[in-house]
């Protein structure tokens, strides 16, 4: 008998031939739920999140992580990203942040190549990890975030910033957005019809959305509502009868009346109502004018011609009030003509070939869907504010391409086996 078949005794303990494996699985399980979970904690910087991605990748990588023929676009277009900010801040490393920016700008694209190349393998498993440990994240700032509001707390104003809730984040205009996704995974399950935790899965989407509207950001707000519209058409959609087509409206109809019976309980509590009434208005007063939000876009794009290689990162208030406020303006800006058209050419490929996808059958399509509907309106939020640092929009990036690259691998979920050791190095074309 062979010492496959027998096991082998290390250190008096019996190990099969294929213990090792199982552990292996378990351990790459629990750190994607690590790093899942530790996007909400990011007050300083460098946050935790920062070294788990870079503890992740290492661990992945000993392991092997698979580059298939979908990852490469995402590849590509991210190191062109990174070399345009690479070479445009060179004449401004003098100047404070500089450097700093560009490289966790490189830092960010390198973790959505991570999540990406991640997903290929134990597709399922993985994807459900990771997003069950921002949910469990997301769940404990939301509570923070409320209770802090209301001072229900000590120190409840570290948690505040000018009268909004920013939870566990510098920004309420980040918190908020990060808050989305979860907010729309378990409405998904809701719409789905999981009706045995629906007292629970009610509950907690109340308390996430809740915790947006606490931000008094009209970008969250707007993010929120669109993605969850968007996860229902979609799901309506896909249906595949008329049975759950049915559900899905009557549930999303009685969703609608709930939420707003809610909002409208909310909103009569005074102090709720006036700050409501106060930051609801579309456009405040730092958006309008010719060097306002909105007005500074078409000088600061035709700046941009005057400036093949960009300005350099963090440069724009030399020219203007306020920074960009606009994802693709400041593309330009940070790293010239090849950052905007590298950073314009990502965003539409990942809204394209994303789309694509929504309509494939897979496992994981519901949850596919949420995470595509919830970047979908994120992208939206990029033309009026920055996201080009927030750290969930590149894992929602990451997560797509790691999806669309399996099914354009051609991979049937059956054939996505849990493990499967490297044959060859670290990065295997599949």
């Amino acid at each position: 008998m062979n010492a496959a078949a027998a096991g082998i005794h290390v250190g008096g303990v019996a190990a099969s031939a294929t213990g090792p494996r199982v552990n292996v699985r378990r351990l790459q399980l629990a750190i994607l739920w690590t790093v899942g979970f530790a996007g909400a904690f990011v007050r300083f910087e460098p946050a935790p999140y920062d070294g788990l991605i870079v503890f992740a990748t290492f661990a992945f990588a000993l392991t092997g992580l698979k580059l298939r023929p979908g990852h490469i676009p995402l590849v590509l277009l991210m190191i062109g990203t990174s070399i345009a900010y690479g070479v445009s801040v060179l004449p401004v490393l003098d100047k404070p942040d500089t450097l700093k920016w560009s490289a966790v700008s490189a830092f960010l694209a390198l973790s959505s190549i991570f999540f990406a190349l991640a997903l290929a393998e134990d597709t399922e498993r993985r994807l459900n990890v990771l997003i069950g440990g921002y949910i469990a994240s997301a769940t404990i700032a939301a509570v923070i975030a409320a209770a802090s509001w209301f001072h229900a707390i000590p120190n409840a104003d570290f948690f505040l910033w000018v009268g909004r809730a920013r939870g566990t984040f510098k920004d309420p205009n980040v918190f908020g957005p990060f808050m989305v996704l979860p907010c729309v995974v378990v409405a998904g399950r809701l719409l789905a019809g999981q009706y045995r935790s629906l007292i629970f899965s009610t509950g907690l989407l109340g308390l996430m959305c809740l915790a947006v509207l606490l931000t008094f950001s009209r970008g969250a707000w707007g993010h929120l509502a669109v993605a969850i519209m968007l996860m229902a058409f979609f799901n309506f959609l896909t249906a595949q009868s008329n049975k759950e087509r049915t559900r899905i409206v009557c549930l999303a109809a009685l969703g609608a009346v709930a939420a707003t019976l809610a909002l409208l309980l909310v909103l009569s509590i005074g102090s709720v109502g006036s700050m409501f009434s106060e930051r609801a208005e579309l456009v405040q007063g730092y958006d309008a004018g010719p060097q306002g939000r909105f007005g500074r876009y078409i000088p600061g794009f035709l700046l941009m011609l005057e400036h093949p290689l960009g300005i350099g990162p963090l440069q724009f208030t030399h020219y203007f009030p306020e920074d960009p406020h606009n994802s693709f303006l400041d593309a330009f800006v940070a790293g010239g003509w090849l950052g905007g058209v590298t950073h314009f050419t990502l965003m539409a490929m990942t809204l394209l070939f994303g789309l694509r996808h929504v309509f494939i059958r897979t496992p994981w399509q519901r949850t596919y869907i949420a995470v595509f509907a919830t970047f979908a309106a994120e992208l939206g939020e990029s033309i009026i504010i920055d996201v080009q640092h927030w750290r969930h929009f590149y894992l929602l990036i990451g997560v797509l391409w790691g999806l669309i690259a399996l099914a354009r691998s051609g991979v049937a979920p059956g054939e996505n086996a849990p493990y499967n050791p490297p044959r060859r190095s670290v990065a295997q074309p599949g």
